[in-house]
């Protein structure tokens, strides 16, 4: 019985080698495992060193490097465009939150000319505003937005995911938004 069973293998065993798809899959696995040796025989510290060239310094420094081509800015997705379109709305909100709190009290909340966050923290100048609003909004949910006025001009920054060729910002910004894009609104009639 044990002999009819090893010859039923071995018919198997020739149906597969026979199967066209059980031929290619197998190539392909021989292929990558000797590719995959090819590289690791390449860098094993284990192998024979054999002859490598090496190049002189007159040789490296004669070597012309193009120079690298300008990286394209990456298309926004649909979400930062809409986080952005959000950001620019909430500032435009908070400057006419702003607006109506210097028509009530004669200036704008001063952060004394320093750079603050508007309403993340209870004492930041912009929380004034809720005396005469609730309709302020603080951050975007990820990032404060940034305040700064001397009480008789504001800038309100944000954070943005695309750079704006007209950000509407003052040449100085938060230390904490120097380095990204930022979207700015001001007191009608100034920029600071």
């Amino acid at each position: 019985m044990e002999a009819g069973s090893s010859d039923e293998e071995w018919q198997s065993v020739g149906r597969m080698l026979r199967d066209p798809w059980y031929l290619v899959s197998l190539a392909v696995l021989f292929a990558v495992l000797a590719i995959s040796l090819g590289f690791a025989g390449g860098s094993s510290s284990a192998s024979t060193p054999g002859p490598q060239a090496v190049a002189s310094p007159a040789t490296v420094a004669s070597v012309a490097v193009p120079p690298e081509a300008p990286a394209a800015e990456p298309t926004p997705t649909l979400a930062q465009v809409t986080l952005d379109a959000r950001r620019a709305q909430d500032l435009e909100t908070d400057g006419a939150a702003l607006d109506l709190y210097r028509a009530r009290q004669g200036s704008y909340p001063s952060s004394e000319d320093l750079f603050m966050t508007f309403c993340s923290l209870a004492y930041d100048p912009g929380c004034q505003v809720t005396f005469v609003t609730k309709k302020i909004s603080a951050a975007d949910g990820t990032y404060p937005y940034w305040y700064r006025s001397d009480g008789k001009t504001y800038t309100l920054f944000a954070r943005v995911e695309t750079p704006l060729a007209d950000n509407h910002c003052p040449s100085e910004l938060p230390p904490q938004l120097a380095s990204l894009p930022v979207l700015c609104a001001s007191a009608p009639g100034g920029t600071r």
